[in-house]
């Protein structure tokens, strides 16, 4: 991506690094200017790579950056593997919150609402070449995450497991530079944002079987519908060319023949294919022009020459028009169809 800046001249990169940045680098109070300790954990260890890339770029090549140590972020479509969402599923599924040790580790997190309002305010002149804490102004502890969650969920059990190796235990970390600089600060309360993700997590759940079933009966109908439509229409065409009744005056049993395969040809090429885009506005093109020419041809007063090829095939030409008009029309409603029978 910096490669790319460099090349394409584009004005400035915004890098996504963490907070976890601090995990190695014991503090009171973390901040940006802080000196960073080599890092032990290989997550910490590619962020604090990427950070150091924007800043030898910066340097070699006068490539803009500007770095963001973002919180744990939180709320609507979180990965599901992340603490928040993992506890959610659990306690909804009548399943255990398990905490990996004492559960007094602390995290700052971020709704995702006002980290999105950080990054647009690191666009801002002020912001190039400078590094930013985007974090709540909480501490929250993992327990204090479990209880949140039961809070939002209702009674859910919460157990405690071994310690995981290189966890960042936490500590305060300032946000005073983005605030100074930027304007920005956190504004979402955390049991506020948990309530918020709950509530998203129970829509964006599958609706229960019971739900559904009534959506499957209305698709059942429907088809049911378009087969009986589909059957009258055919039995009402074996009919028809079985008694080879003449549809004009001067048509006999071969013209009525005839005239039933036009009037079928239209329908049949419109509605049995899967017409691609580019094929259904040229098909829907010449369905239109067939029927506007038989309409016309049928109803306008022509000379001898052409007012001949319609003497006594008036309603032909005009079931012709309706039949290649419908059949237009059909080749747009193509799509819409299996949507309609599948709701």
């Amino acid at each position: 991506m910096l490669e790319a800046v460099r090349r394409t001249g584009a004005p400035r990169i915004v890098y996504a690094s963490t907070i976890w940045a601090y995990s190695d680098t014991p503090a009171e109070c973390h901040h940006e200017s802080l000196a960073l300790n080599p890092p032990a954990h290989l997550y910490t260890a590619t962020k604090l790579a990427g950070e150091l890339y924007c800043h030898s770029y910066g340097e070699l090549y006068g490539v803009e950056h500007t770095i963001l140590r973002f919180g744990i972020p939180y709320g609507p479509r979180a990965r599901p593997a992340a603490v928040l969402p993992a506890f959610t599923a659990r306690a909804l599924a009548g399943e255990p919150m398990t905490i990996a040790g004492d559960g007094s580790q602390t995290r700052r997190f971020v709704y995702v609402e006002d980290l999105a309002e950080g990054v647009v305010r690191a666009l801002a002149p002020a912001a190039a070449n400078r590094t930013y804490n985007l974090v709540g102004s909480e501490d929250t502890s993992v327990r204090e995450i479990a209880l949140a969650v039961r809070e939002a969920v209702g009674a859910a059990e919460i157990v405690h497991g071994p310690g995981r190796t290189g966890d960042f235990a936490g500590a305060p970390v300032s946000c005073e530079r983005a605030q100074a600089e930027l304007g920005w600060t956190a504004t979402t309360p955390f049991a506020e944002g948990v309530r918020r993700y709950v509530e998203w997590h129970r829509s964006a759940l599958p609706e229960p079987a019971r739900a559904v079933r009534p959506r499957i009966l209305g698709a059942i109908a429907r088809r049911s519908v378009l087969a009986l439509a589909g059957a009258l229409l055919t039995a009402l065409v074996i009919i028809g060319l079985g008694t080879l009744a003449p549809i004009d005056s001067d048509m006999d049993a071969y013209d009525t023949f005839v005239g039933a395969l036009m009037l079928m040809l239209p329908l049949v090429l419109a509605g049995g294919f899967e017409w691609q885009e580019h094929g259904g506005r040229e098909i829907r093109t010449a369905l239109a022009a067939a029927a506007a020419g038989s309409l016309a041809l049928a109803l306008l007063p022509w000379p001898s020459e052409l007012g001949h090829l319609r003497h006594g095939h008036e309603t032909l030409l005009v079931l012709f028009a309706l039949s290649a008009g419908l059949a237009a029309r059909l080749t747009s409603l193509k799509r819409a169809l299996p949507a309609w029978l599948s709701e």
